[in-house]
């Protein structure tokens, strides 16, 4: 019965199978050579996507840095326009309606402004004159 079992059977026997070859790798300098030669491409892309990447970081921070750099300076300028939309306010307003109270803090807001406005021509005359020499005043 074991004889029409090994007749039945699909597979050969092992001894009529072939040998598989051998894949082992040798140690042989060519191939060790051409194995570091991928390493090195490897090494070469992975430093290029480094510094790519750190380009990248450095322009969006440069980017960002200008972005606030102007929103600080729209900041500003919205300020000086508010605080020049109320000195207006307080240089023109009429002061017939006042109480003395009234009045004395507007006189005193006004004195207050033309003493800033004041001080601010004379620091701009005297930076443009700068190194000169010249008297401002």
């Amino acid at each position: 019965m074991l004889h029409q079992r090994e007749k039945n059977s699909k597979r050969p026997a092992k001894a009529l199978l072939p040998r598989k070859p051998d894949l082992r790798v040798e140690s042989n300098p060519k191939t060790s050579l051409k194995k570091n030669e991928g390493d090195d491409e490897y090494k070469d892309m992975m430093q290029n996507l480094m510094v790519m990447k750190a380009e990248e970081h450095k322009m969006k921070k440069e980017r960002w840095d200008k972005d606030m750099a102007l929103e600080q300076r729209r900041l500003q300028m919205e300020e000086r326009r508010l605080q020049w939309e109320q000195e207006q306010k307080i240089m023109f307003c009429d002061m017939t309606t006042m109480d003395a109270h009234q009045r004395a803090y507007v006189l005193a807001k006004r004195a207050q402004i033309a003493k800033e406005t004041s001080a601010a021509v004379v620091d701009s005359a005297g930076a443009s004159v700068g190194d000169s020499g010249e008297s401002v005043v």
